[in-house]
C-alpha cells in the first residue's frame, strides 16, 4: 500500500513538471509563428533591391571563387586600368599567390596581355588564390569590383565562411542541425530596439503606419524608383522623382528608311534606388542636366525598359538626396568612366585606348561634313585643342557629340570623358566615342570689347565662324547665326553670307566669352 502511494506521488510530481515545459513550448512556437509572418510582409514590401545587378550574380556559397573569375574574365580584361593592375599584382606577388617568375612573365606585355595573363593565371591556381585575387581587386578597385558584382561575391563569401564556422561550433557542442535555410541579410542581424519588442507586435506597428499614412496621404501619384522596378508600371497620372546622376551624349537609331531617331540616356536616383531611363529627342538634351532633379511623368514602360518621349513630361524640381553609394552606382549604369590621364601620358598610350582628359581649350574648329567609308555615309565633325601645362593634343567629336561643342568657349577649362587615342603617323588625337561628355570645371570670364570684322570662315544655320581683329591681333569668333541675322535684319533662308560680305569690314560692340560672342551690336 505504501509502495502504490509512493508511485502515485511520483507520477503527480512528474505531470506537474511537465506543464510549464509544455507551456513554454506552446509559446516559443507562437513566437515563431508571428516571426515568420512578420519576415515574410518584410520580404514583400522590400521588393527586389537592385534586380538588375543580381539576376547574374553568382551567390558565394554555391559558386567557386575560379567559376566567378571565369564568368568576369572578359569584362576584368577590357576594364582594368594599368595603375590598378601594377598594384594588383605587387599585392598578389606579396601575399604568395604568384611567384616571382610569374611576376617577370606577366609584366611582359600591353595592359590587356598583361590583364589576361593574371586572371588566367589565378584562376589556374584554384579557389583560394582565386579567393585573394577577388579580395585585393575589391580593396584597390571598389568601382570595377562593384561593376564585376565581385563586392557581392566576397560579402557572400564571408556570410557562407562564417555559417559555416558556426555550423562546426554547433556540431562540436552536441547540437542537432537543422536544415538550412536562406535567410535574408536584414534578418541576420537586427538592431536592439527590434531584439527587446516581440515580432509580433512590431508586425502590428508597422500595418497602423501604413494605414494611417494612406488615410492621410490619399491616392499615392508619386513612386519611388524601387517601387517603379519591382512593378514594371506607371500611370499617366503617377510620376517619379530622381536626381539625374549621368547622361549619355545622343545617338541616332538606325531605321529602314535611314532617318533614324535621337536619343540619349540618363541615370537618375532617389533615396530608395536608380534605373537608367532612354529618352528621345533633342529638346529634352537641352532641358535635362545632370546633377539637377527632376518629376518625370508619362513614361512608357516595357520589357526593355523605361522611356521619355515627347509626349512625357519632364519638369524640374527641388533637389532630391541621394546615398553616396547610390550615386555611385547611378553613374556606373550608363558607362564607368575612363581613368584620367595627362596629356603627356595619351601620347604614350596604344592605339584605340579609353582615357579621359582635363585641360584649358585653345581652339575651336567649325563643324565639316566628312565622309565615314567604313559606313559609307556622311557624318558631322568637328575639332578642339586642348591644353595642359605646355602639351596640347587634338579631340575630335563626330557625328551628335558635335552639339556638346557649343557649349563651351576657347578659354574654358574642361574634362573630356570616355575618348579613345588615334595614331596617324606620328601623331597622336582623340576621339569621340558615345559616352563622351565635355564637362566644364572652370568657365572663361565675359568681358566687353569692340572688333572689327574682316572676313566670314564659315557659316551655317546655327554657328557663324568670323574673323576679326582684337587688341590688335586677328583671331576667330563664333557667334550665333541667329544673333547674327537679327542685328542685320537679314532672313536665315536667305543668303546671309553674301549680304554679310557686303558690309564688311564692319565694327561692333561685342560680349565675348573666350571667343563666343554672347552679345553682338553693329556699329554704323
Amino acid at each position: 500500500m505504501a509502495v502504490r502511494k509512493k508511485r502515485k506521488q511520483e507520477s503527480d510530481q512528474n505531470s506537474a513538471d511537465k506543464e510549464p515545459e509544455t507551456e513554454a513550448k506552446s509559446k516559443r512556437n507562437k513566437v515563431e509563428s508571428d516571426s515568420d509572418s512578420f519576415n515574410e510582409e518584410q520580404n514583400v514590401a522590400a521588393g527586389p533591391r537592385r534586380e538588375n545587378l543580381q539576376r547574374n550574380l553568382p551567390a558565394g556559397g554555391s559558386v567557386s571563387a575560379e567559376a566567378t573569375l571565369r564568368s568576369v574574365r572578359t569584362e576584368f580584361i577590357d576594364r582594368v586600368s594599368k595603375s590598378n593592375l601594377d598594384q594588383l599584382l605587387d599585392k598578389l606577388l606579396q601575399c604568395g599567390v604568384i611567384n616571382d617568375g610569374e611576376m617577370e612573365s606577366i609584366k611582359t606585355g600591353s595592359r590587356a596581355d598583361k590583364a589576361r595573363d593574371l586572371i588566367d593565371t589565378v584562376r589556374g591556381k584554384g579557389n583560394e588564390p582565386s579567393s585573394h585575387f577577388i579580395a585585393v581587386l575589391c580593396e584597390l578597385d571598389p568601382n570595377l569590383s562593384r561593376l564585376l558584382n565581385l563586392t557581392e561575391f566576397k560579402k557572400n563569401k564571408v556570410e557562407s565562411d562564417s555559417g559555416s564556422f558556426n555550423e562546426e561550433q554547433n556540431v562540436a557542442a552536441g547540437e542537432k542541425q537543422p536544415a538550412m535555410v536562406a535567410t535574408p541579410e536584414w534578418k541576420r542581424v537586427q538592431p536592439l530596439s527590434r531584439r527587446l519588442v516581440p515580432e509580433s507586435e512590431w508586425a502590428m506597428f508597422r500595418a497602423s503606419i501604413v494605414k494611417a499614412a494612406d488615410r492621410c496621404c490619399g491616392p499615392k501619384v508619386r513612386k519611388t524608383i524601387r517601387v517603379l522596378k519591382s512593378s514594371g508600371q506607371l500611370h499617366d497620372s503617377e510620376a517619379i522623382v530622381g536626381k539625374v546622376m549621368q547622361k549619355s551624349g545622343l545617338r541616332r537609331s538606325k531605321t529602314k528608311d535611314g532617318n533614324g531617331t535621337v536619343f540619349f540616356y540618363v541615370s537618375i536616383a532617389d533615396d530608395t534606388d536608380c534605373i537608367k531611363l532612354m529618352v528621345y529627342g533633342k529638346p529634352h538634351f537641352q532641358d535635362i542636366n545632370e546633377e539637377c532633379s527632376y518629376l518625370f511623368r508619362k513614361l512608357i514602360t516595357d520589357e526593355k525598359g523605361v522611356k521619355v518621349n515627347k509626349h512625357s513630361k519632364v519638369s524640374e524640381t527641388s533637389a532630391v538626396k541621394v546615398p553616396e553609394e547610390l550615386e555611385m552606382e547611378a553613374r556606373e549604369l550608363i558607362c564607368v568612366q575612363s581613368q584620367v590621364y595627362s596629356i603627356t601620358e595619351v601620347k604614350t598610350l596604344a592605339e584605340k585606348y579609353g582615357v579621359t582628359v582635363e585641360g584649358t581649350v585653345t581652339e575651336i574648329y567649325p563643324v565639316v561634313e566628312t565622309e565615314v567609308t567604313a559606313q559609307q555615309r556622311m557624318t558631322k565633325k568637328q575639332e578642339f585643342l586642348l591644353q595642359e601645362d605646355k602639351e596640347s593634343i587634338s579631340i575630335c567629336m563626330w557625328g551628335e557629340d558635335t552639339e556638346q561643342i557649343k557649349d563651351i568657349s576657347v578659354g574654358d577649362v574642361v574634362k573630356v570623358t570616355n575618348v579613345k587615342t588615334s595614331h596617324y603617323h606620328s601623331t597622336v588625337s582623340l576621339n569621340s566615342t558615345g559616352f563622351t561628355r565635355i564637362l566644364p570645371i572652370e568657365r572663361a570670364p565675359v568681358q566687353k570689347a569692340r572688333i572689327e570684322i574682316q572676313a566670314i570662315q564659315s557659316t551655317d544655320p546655327t554657328q557663324t565662324f568670323l574673323e576679326a581683329v582684337y587688341n590688335g591681333l586677328i583671331d576667330t569668333f563664333v557667334v550665333s547665326t541667329q544673333l547674327l541675322a537679327s542685328e542685320f535684319k537679314l532672313r536665315l533662308d536667305g543668303d546671309l553670307k553674301k549680304n554679310l560680305l557686303k558690309k564688311m569690314p564692319f565694327s561692333a560692340d561685342v560680349e565675348i566669352q573666350g571667343r563666343k560672342i554672347h552679345t553682338f551690336f553693329f556699329i554704323t
